[in-house]
């Protein structure tokens, strides 16, 4: 008999172990459930050296980086190279929870009214925010 229950405290603890794998992988986010963040959109005369660096190295490809310097949290993200000029990246939201920042954007192409010219571009934001200490989650 107690054999038997150290048996069934095995499988519990296992199954709780699995079951919080499942779960802790998934997240819960909403935007309607986090508070706002307040970020300034940084222009590119305004980025902080070493994103300059990294935005240099990775600008061809998608990318999101953050980058935490003297207090503030810099957030940058790049949509790879666009093959015409007009292109803009809009910012979805930038919401906190506890010290986690959450962030979504959107890559918007050239509006009809608009005239591209052909040329390689590389669509880039940098957000400057207080830095909370947390993570930083991207939506894609």
């Amino acid at each position: 008999m107690n054999g038997f229950l150290k048996i069934r405290k095995w499988i519990a603890l296992l199954a709780g172990v699995c079951l919080l794998g499942v779960t802790g992988c998934q997240s819960n986010f909403s935007a309607q459930n986090a508070e706002k963040a307040d970020y300034t959109v940084l222009a590119p005369e305004e980025y902080p050296e070493r994103i300059r660096q990294e935005i240099e190295k990775k600008k061809q490809q998608a990318f999101q980086l953050a980058y935490t310097d003297q207090g503030y949290l810099y957030i940058a993200v790049g949509y790879g190279t666009q093959k015409t000029t007009c292109y803009s990246i809009s910012v979805s939201y930038v919401t906190h929870k506890q010290d986690d920042i959450y962030i979504k954007t959107v890559l918007k192409g050239p509006a009809k009214t608009d005239a591209p010219v052909e040329a390689e571009t590389w669509p880039v934001i940098v957000l400057k925010l207080p830095d909370s200490g947390g993570t930083v989650y991207f939506e894609l």
